[in-house]
Parts: C-alpha cells; sequence; structure tokens
C-alpha cells in the first residue's frame, strides 16, 4: 500500500482520485474534475437585492437572472411561463376525491411541489389576480388555505372528477359551503 498523499500542498490526504494522471483526495479530485482545478469550489450564484426577470414575480433570481420555479419552466420547456399540465388522470387521487397534481413550478404549488388539479385549470383559466366571486360578486385573490377572500374553485357540477375549465369558476367559501351542504 502507497502512503502517497493528494498532490496539494498540504492537504495531507490519501490519494483517492486521478486527474489527468495527478493523484488527490476525494474533496480535490472531485473538484478538479468538475472545475479544472482542485481549488475551485462550485458555487451558486444569487443576486441579492435583484427580483426575476419574469413581470410579476418577486423571487430572488439565480443564475441566468430567474427565480428557481422559472428558471425549472425555462430548463424544463423552454419557456419561463409556460405551465404545463400533466395528463389528464395524472396525478393521484385523494380520499375526499380531489386530483394532486406535481407542477412544482405552478404559482399554486405547495412546498412539496403539489397542487390540487382543479385550482391548477382555474388558475390558468382566469390568471393571477383579483377575482369576484361567481355567486355573490366578492372580490377574492389566490391565497393558500381557506380565508373570507381567498378563490375557491367551484364545480358547476358538483362532479369533483370533472376538471374542465367550463366547469370551474371562482367562489367564495361561504357561497361553496352554501352550495355543497344543498347538494347533499
Amino acid at each position: 500500500m502507497s502512503n502517497a498523499t493528494c498532490a496539494v500542498d498540504d492537504c495531507g490526504q490519501g490519494i483517492r482520485r486521478r486527474v489527468d494522471g495527478v493523484g488527490f483526495c476525494n474533496k480535490h479530485g472531485k473538484r478538479a474534475g468538475r472545475n479544472g482545478s482542485p481549488f475551485v469550489v462550485k458555487r451558486t450564484f444569487t443576486y441579492a437585492g435583484q427580483e426575476c426577470s419574469v413581470d410579476g414575480c418577486a423571487e430572488q433570481p439565480r443564475r441566468g437572472g430567474l427565480c428557481p420555479p422559472h428558471s425549472e419552466q425555462m430548463r424544463t420547456h423552454g419557456d419561463p411561463l409556460l405551465w404545463v399540465r400533466a395528463p389528464a388522470g395524472s396525478g393521484s387521487l385523494r380520499k375526499d376525491g380531489y386530483r394532486m397534481m406535481t407542477a412544482s413550478a405552478h404559482p399554486l404549488a405547495d412546498r412539496h411541489g403539489m397542487v390540487l388539479e382543479h385550482r391548477m385549470v382555474l388558475f390558468d383559466k382566469i390568471g393571477p389576480g383579483e377575482h369576484p366571486c361567481h355567486w355573490c360578486g366578492l372580490i377574492l385573490t389566490w391565497q393558500p388555505g381557506i380565508t373570507p377572500t381567498a378563490i375557491i374553485s367551484d364545480h358547476l357540477d358538483s362532479d369533483r372528477a370533472n376538471n374542465d375549465p367550463a366547469n370551474l369558476v371562482p367562489s367564495c367559501n361561504p357561497c361553496n359551503v352554501r352550495r355543497s351542504s344543498r347538494r347533499h
């Protein structure tokens, strides 16, 4: 067994990798292989005090001037504004009959990258911002959770599986609950 040590002065670790015939420890070998130098550490770039270059997005950008969700959309679909919906029938069906979709870059996605399909479809139909309740006219906004002014995606035909855009309207929670109680 050789007592050879890493080619980086003052490292002292044993050789675990060879890059272009030079012996390095694991850490310096990875750096040399990835960056061409055992001294260059992989960096993530942030732009403190700036906003994503997509209009209306206030998230902090990373490389390329886009926030992580818009950067992912650009990398995956070539357009930072293209929200691609999963094909019908994909996702997972919850016990209450609503379908959860994986859409990590969608504005309504939770911290796990999941969004209810009917909320995603309605958002794609009417867009961000304020909208009146279909039933009473109260001005609502897209908010997480259930609050009096949060947009609830209401199914006109009461069929939780029918997420056709024409079947979904914005509703306030009180109107949605009232309609729901009349159906049962």
